[in-house]
């Protein structure tokens, strides 16, 4: 922070970053090559339409501009949802491939300054071409079919705060492959599947949430434009300008840690958790339980659990980096058992498994009592609860599944260990019971339905949605899903017992290790044959110190 407290933000003319990426934009040849392209492509477009519109009535001419105002959203939403990821990406991959952070970080620029420039010098470009679509923009502020001023300005806010998300998680996907394409293959995914869920969000009734994550949301022109939230229905832009910078605050924050330390995870801890908050929130707040839309589409009753079990089950895949992220490395938990006694450990030396535990029933129970209050007296409401406890069951699982395989298998790719682990026991039974139903069909014998059912009870997918579905009394299904339920939370507590015990050994084995090692004092690069003393407690140090220069209470005394 600066003089006055301010985070760096408003600091860019001085950012090193930003700088040396303008130079070198300024002598690229392919930003002229853009701009040309962008612009005749721009420009001559609507030279043609213009060209041979033949306009009527006076309502002609605003479809006109609603047709230059469309073709204006779209190559900006092509230089804000695309340009400018990519182009942070291929700066971050840039950096790695070239080891330049190792000499950034031994720099007084801080990781957000660092974040911060890379995240400009990405929009430099998109924004300058932007600006010349100016006229464009005016010309939607006078269309009836674009929605007007107010119109236009929410398809650009929604645009504007979207890509800034879009952009810094972007960054945040670089940091997982290794390659440049891989990197860019995947940002084009992700944001391709973002922006397709958003337009699912604003055409599927029911599912009006889902368009908040994208920039279709803003658009004008059709009676879907409302979400609800809390109870109410209110213009998208308003809930989602707010998500979508503090989606992107979020992920800027774990982008500057990121960029200091390249430590492992993929979010962070402290962000993993607040993110988990956050969509636990917006689930229940966009939540309604009987929505006007749901005749024609299914049954009422029927919908509102279907986008009960969606809720559910895309937050317990959605917090899974609380339990990646929290999961301490088997490197931090020795050097902070190494330190002498008396000597605080530092944050990232000390296991998470009970913050990371906590905050998992916070986020679950959370949306199931957020979600409980918004049914009728009638209706089961303890279904949700149940839900709630069964997903945060497996996601505990995971929570230690992570946290074992980082203390028992530190060199050999613990995150896809635990991850292959996870994804095998949540799959696995399903190809299992469904070889059973095959057999018995096969040979023609009758069993009950419990045995059919009872593979299922270690998949997420399956137990979690017929929980949260389970809210009238009369269920068609032949089994109680409360009663699967609270079986496969029984079974996910037994399970997470038996990690716990893992790492209960995996943690008195790094601790006799550690004890094993000699710390090191403040002059561990002394000449040889300096290192003469060693105190009661075992730390060797040279003899120009009068004491243990180690030892917290001389070093105060």
């Amino acid at each position: 922070m600066n003089a006055a407290g301010l985070v760096p933000v408003v600091d860019l003319g001085d950012n090193v970053v930003l700088t040396w990426a303008l130079k070198k934009a300024r002598r690229d040849p392919k930003t002229f090559g853009i701009a040309i392209v962008y612009l005749g492509a721009l420009y001559g477009i609507a030279a043609i339409l213009s060209f041979f519109w033949r306009p009527v009535t006076p309502g002609d001419w605003s479809k006109l501009w609603n047709v230059l105002h469309l073709i204006a959203l779209s190559a900006n939403s092509f230089l804000l949802l695309l340009v400018a990821p990519l182009g942070l990406a291929q700066a971050l991959v840039v950096e790695r491939e070239k080891r330049t952070f190792d000499h950034l970080r031994m720099t007084a620029q801080s990781g957000l300054t660092l974040a911060v420039g890379n995240v400009a010098a990405a929009y430099a470009v998109p924004i300058l071409l932007g600006l010349a679509s100016i006229p464009h923009v005016v010309m939607g502020c006078f269309s009836t079919e674009a929605g007007g001023l107010l119109g236009t300005f929410s398809a650009y806010a929604a645009l504007i705060a979207n890509s800034l998300w879009y952009t810094t998680l972007s960054g945040l996907l670089v940091f997982l492959p290794k390659k440049a394409a891989k990197a860019s293959a995947i940002v084009v995914v992700v944001t391709g599947c973002l922006s397709g869920v958003s337009a699912l969000g604003r055409y599927a009734p029911g599912f009006e949430v889902l368009s908040l994550f994208g920039q279709f949301a803003g658009i004008a022109g059709d009676e879907m434009r409302e979400v609800p939230f809390f109870g109410a229905h209110v213009p998208p832009l308003l809930v989602q300008v707010p998500l979508n910078l503090l989606l992107a605050l979020l992920s800027l924050t774990a982008l500057a840690r990121k960029i200091e330390d390249d430590a492992p995870g993929i979010v962070g801890p402290v962000e993993s958790m607040i993110l988990g908050g956050v969509l636990a929130v917006l689930a229940v707040a966009t939540y309604l339980p009987h929505p006007s839309l749901a005749s024609g589409f299914y049954y009422q009753t029927r919908m509102v659990a279907e986008l009960a079990a969606v809720r559910f089950l895309v937050l317990l895949f959605v917090t899974l980096p609380v339990a990646s992220d929290n999961a301490l490395a088997y490197e931090d938990l020795v050097r902070g058992l190494a330190r002498a006694r008396g000597e605080p450990r530092r944050a990232s030396e000390r296991l998470r498994i009970a913050h990371s535990l906590a905050a998992v029933a916070v986020i679950f129970l959370g949306l199931a009592l957020g979600m409980a209050l918004c049914l009728e007296p009638g209706e089961r409401k303890l279904a949700y609860f149940v839900a709630g406890l069964c997903a945060a069951s497996y996601l505990g699982v995971a929570v230690l599944a992570f946290q074992a395989a980082r203390l028992l298998f530190p060199f050999k790719a613990p995150n896809v260990i635990a991850s292959s682990g996870l994804a095998f026991l949540w799959v696995a039974p399903l190809v299992a019971s469904g070889a059973l139903k095959a057999i018995v069909t096969f040979f023609g014998v009758s069993i009950p339905a419990f045995l059919y059912a009872l593979p299922s009870v270690f998949c997420p997918f399956v137990i979690v949605v017929k929980t949260a579905q389970a809210i009238t009394p009369n269920t068609l299904e032949p089994v109680d899903p409360l009663s699967l339920a609270l079986v496969a939370t029984f079974l996910n507590v037994l399970m997470g017992g038996g990690l716990a015990v893992l790492i209960a050994r995996a943690i008195a084995q790094a601790s006799e290790f550690a004890s094993t090692l000699v710390v090191l004092p403040a002059d561990t690069f002394a000449a040889p044959g300096t290192m003469e003393r060693r105190c009661e407690r075992g730390h060797v140090y040279s003899a120009k110190w009068d004491s243990c220069p180690h030892c917290p209470a001389a070093v105060t005394a």
